[in-house]
């Protein structure tokens, strides 16, 4: 037989066909007498890159750091032994741990202590803690308490409660009957005080959100909320937003409501700030982060999955051509300015000319008018010489100014004098007096032999002019 002998190794079983024979191998040989060693370890049977040890019809998986099992699936929990110490939260990781410290500790395992406690409210706080100080978030850093600073406005409550759910020194009024936005508002009242005074905002009417106050109107879906609800309750749920946290830690926000007159389905809010720097507008920031929440319906609050629209009062947009009108009205102004300036300029001037002609021609006229009464009274002195006698005439002309000065008074004379010697004849030439109530040697005034029988010109004078002559020098 061709069996004989067996030709299979490793226990294999020889089985008889015709001429020929099959061995049929053990589990972990192969071949066609069963001499070849199966590969234990193909496929892969490890996992979590454990190694694959083959043997004779048998494998062994050598697990990497961290896991174990037969083929290497099981992760070991390295938390399982609480390495991290003061309450910490162990986080398990692949053949290690990581602890997540409580505030005021820090470490590998949290046993260092890092930072000082905050005492608040009787209560020893962590550094790093936070907690939630009614509207406001709070946090200890290191022995230092630092709060958001939004204003929470009343606290709402219930009526004929048993115990008091207002803060010390305040009481549950009901709400006015224009305050319930969706009704009825039985039972529903707020926590005021006599004390409590309203804020007092910057906010009017005509603010915009460019500057530090916003006006905000939101149009509500009446039918989305339920029943009980004031317009301080949605006010408060306003300032228990998220997105106030991170800003108004730097900024006191205050965010008012009050329902719309207009509409029963709308409330306006007033939303402004203190402590405005100029790197930064938060009313601006808050409006803008209000309107996106909205629009992509995030969060978990049911007053947002009730607004219906959002209106933000903006500033109105302004002609690019409107910093015309003030300019041509500026350089109008000037312009009028200027001709005013110049014809009031041109005016004065033209008065003073006239003015120096006028006061300079009656002093040359008095001066020429005194040039020719002497040169009248000079010439006929001129033709007789120093021992002739006057005639008759002069005398007959000395006798009349003698006449005229008797009715002059003293006073007159000085004066005139004064000013005839300061005005008129300070710069004429120097004249001899004339003596005009001279008398003739003789009784009877003779008449000069060369003289004709001619009008005197100086009987033409007036009494005045004769009298002026006196005081020639």
């Amino acid at each position: 037989s061709s069996c004989l002998p067996n030709p299979c190794h490793n226990g294999g079983t020889c089985v008889v066909n015709g001429d020929s024979f099959t061995c049929v191998c053990k589990e972990g040989w192969e071949g066609p007498i069963c001499t070849q060693n199966t590969n234990d370890c193909s496929p892969h049977p490890c996992y979590n890159s454990g190694t694959c040890v083959d043997g004779d019809n048998w494998y062994r998986c050598e697990c990497a750091p961290g896991f174990a099992g037969p083929d290497c699936r099981i992760n070991i929990n390295e938390c399982q032994s609480s390495p991290c110490a003061f309450g910490a939260t162990c986080v398990d990781e692949i053949n290690g741990y990581q602890c997540i410290c409580p505030p005021g500790h820090s470490g590998a395992k949290c046993h260092e202590v890092s930072g000082r406690s905050c005492i608040t409210m009787g209560r020893v706080i962590l550094d790093g803690a936070k907690w939630d100080d009614d509207c406001n978030t709070c946090q200890c850093l290191n022995g230092r308490v630092a709060c958001s600073k939004v204003w929470c406005g009343p606290r709402p409550c219930r009526l004929h409660k048993s115990h008091n759910e207002c803060p010390s020194g305040q009481s549950c009024i009901p709400v006015l009957d224009d305050q319930c936005f969706v009704r009825p508002c039985t039972g529903v009242g707020e926590c005021r005080s006599s004390s409590l005074q309203p804020v007092k905002t910057k906010c009017t009417s005509d603010s915009y959100y460019q500057d530090n106050c916003a006006n905000i109107t939101f149009t509500f879906n009446k039918e989305m909320m339920s029943p009980g609800l004031t317009t301080e309750h949605i006010c408060s749920e306003l300032r228990n937003l998220n997105i106030l946290k991170n800003v108004s830690a730097e900024y006191s926000i205050y965010i008012a409501c009050e329902p719309s007159l207009s509409a029963n389905n709308e409330i306006h809010v007033a939303i402004s700030a203190e402590d405005i720097r100029d790197d930064g507008n938060p009313v601006k920031e808050i409006t803008d982060k209000i309107i996106d929440l909205v629009s992509k319906r995030d969060g978990n609050s049911s007053l947002i999955a009730a607004v219906a629209e959002v209106r933000v009062q903006r500033r109105p947009l302004k002609n690019r051509t409107d910093f015309l009108v003030p300019l041509l009205s500026s350089v109008l102004t000037v312009a009028w300015v200027c001709c005013l300036v110049t014809a009031f300029y041109w005016c004065v001037r033209k008065r003073r000319k006239p003015s120096s002609h006028t006061h300079s021609a009656p002093e040359d006229n008095t001066t020429n008018n005194v040039r020719e009464q002497l040169n009248q009274i000079k010439n006929p002195i001129e033709k007789h010489g120093a021992n002739t006698v006057p005639i008759k005439d002069y005398e007959n002309k000395n006798s009349k100014m003698s006449k005229i000065r008797t009715h002059n008074s003293e006073v007159e004379e000085d004066d005139m004098d004064k000013h005839q010697q300061k005005v008129r004849f300070a710069k004429q030439p120097v004249y001899t007096l004339v003596d005009r109530e001279e008398k003739a040697p003789s009784g009877t005034p003779t008449k000069h032999p060369n003289w004709t029988n001619k009008q005197d010109n100086r009987d033409l004078e007036s009494a005045q002019s004769l009298n002026r002559m006196e005081y020639i020098v």
